[in-house]
């Protein structure tokens, strides 16, 4: 019998490949605070990093723009982490300013989405929609970043999604 592992089943292939390790955290810890800035709008947020080879993997691959709008595997794992992450374009070549920018629109982009998908979904008994800013950030790449209330449940929000992608 012989076990299955992320990397024996098809993502579409590598299409960006990892930073090296030392490189993804240096920039991890530099983005890590406009990720939360961005995402404390309604309360301040925590975040967690991981780059794990799982992860690395599935926002590496051919097939993230196709997988991962697709969304959460159950709905705990929405709880979680919402209905989809926010796959990041950080182009190198912006500087320091125009990248904050860059990144801000695809905040704006992401939280109209979120407010749209509240609004064709919601029931006349609905609760308020929760806070529309991303749990789950994906950085081809780099690595993936959770944000949340506290350290643990951003933590969770990173072992739920990586569930998600084994799925």
């Amino acid at each position: 019998e012989r076990s299955i592992h992320i990397r024996d089943l098809s993502v579409g292939g590598a299409r960006i490949a990892a930073l090296p390790a030392e490189t993804r955290r240096e920039k991890a810890a530099a983005l890590a605070p406009v990720l939360r800035g961005l995402a404390s709008g309604y309360r301040p947020m925590i975040g967690h990093f991981t780059d794990d080879e799982r992860v690395l993997e599935f926002i590496g691959s051919h097939d993230l723009p196709r997988l991962a709008p697709m969304g959460t595997s159950c709905p705990d794992h929405f709880l979680r982490t919402k209905i989809r992450p926010l796959v990041l374009d950080l182009p190198e070549n912006l500087d320091e300013n125009a990248l904050f920018s860059h990144i801000e629109q695809q905040f704006q982009t992401y939280r109209a989405d979120y407010a749209a998908y509240y609004q064709r979904c919601k029931h006349p008994d609905s609760p308020a929609m929760r806070d529309p800013n991303p749990v789950v950030l994906l950085a081809p790449g780099l690595g993936m970043f959770t944000l949340a209330k506290d350290k643990q449940t951003a933590r969770v929000a990173a072992e739920f999604y990586i569930n998600a992608i084994n799925v």
